[in-house]
């Protein structure tokens, strides 16, 4: 009974260290959602390790609702999940308790893998805050798959925490899910901005103020489209004017980059 009861609260530890890492996360995205990307919190280290850039990009928030916010609600609710059952000695909520703690665990660790692919692997930037979730994730996996062996000697006469193959079942369940979510949760970045994007009668019936200080404003032809005796060296020119401070101009240049 110790050993199960140690595990739980292990488990619990790991879902408090979640708890604190997500609440981090959930208030620099705050704070960047408020000031419109201005803000620079303490984990912008560097263009490779950046938890602003990375709560800015369109993985940090899914159906509307920050991923900061959603981590926080899943952390804490295996946080009390396992304090309650550490405290329990009747079997039958133990039981159903600590189901509910080692599929946690391996949604958690699913998920956080998933993740941490999408950092390395499309953003190319690291976030302190998602690094501490990952630990978190890992170390609720390691004490969940060491439940259902110490629930058999807390409980020898119950039957079998999950049945024979059922864990792997469940994983690979877990697994298609959070492929699903990825999948229908995020809209590709060019199609938000597209979206999100304005017509000049669209812009001059929503803020008919703006729109006259807008095309008030003088239209020079750039040096750069022009030759040596002033005729047109291209058809069209953009010229980008662009903030380094910005986590905004940061995530544009990436994108046309791409």
């Amino acid at each position: 009974m110790r050993r199960f009861q140690f595990l739980l609260r292990v488990f619990a530890a790991s879902s408090a260290f979640g708890v604190v890492f997500a609440l981090a996360a959930a208030y620099i995205h705050f704070q960047l959602d408020k000031s419109g990307g201005s803000y620079t919190s303490f984990c912008n280290v560097s263009s490779q390790v950046n938890c602003d850039f990375v709560l800015t990009s369109k993985f940090a928030v899914v159906f509307g609702v920050p991923l900061a916010w959603l981590g926080l609600l899943a952390h804490g609710t295996l946080l009390a999940v396992a304090l309650t059952a550490s405290n329990t000695r009747d079997e039958a909520r133990a039981t159903f308790l600590a189901r509910i703690a080692v599929l946690g665990g391996i949604g958690s660790a699913v998920f956080s893998a998933y993740m941490a692919f999408l950092s390395v692997a499309v953003l190319a930037t690291a976030c302190l805050m998602c690094m501490g979730l990952y630990l978190a994730a890992a170390a609720q996996l390691v004490s969940g798959l060491m439940l259902p062996g110490a629930y058999a000697t807390a409980f020898p006469s119950a039957s079998p925490l999950f049945p024979r193959n059922a864990l792997p079942a469940a994983a690979a369940a877990i697994f298609m899910a959070t492929a699903a979510f990825g999948r229908f949760g995020w809209q590709d970045g060019a199609e938000t901005i597209a979206a999100e994007g304005r017509s000049l009668a669209q812009l001059r019936e929503a803020d008919p103020e703006f729109y006259d200080w807008y095309v008030s404003q003088p239209v020079s032809p750039s040096p750069a489209a022009r030759t040596a005796d002033g005729g047109e060296k291209f058809p069209v020119v953009i010229v980008e004017f662009s903030d380094f401070e910005c986590a905004h101009c940061r995530r544009n240049r990436r994108m046309i980059r791409e």
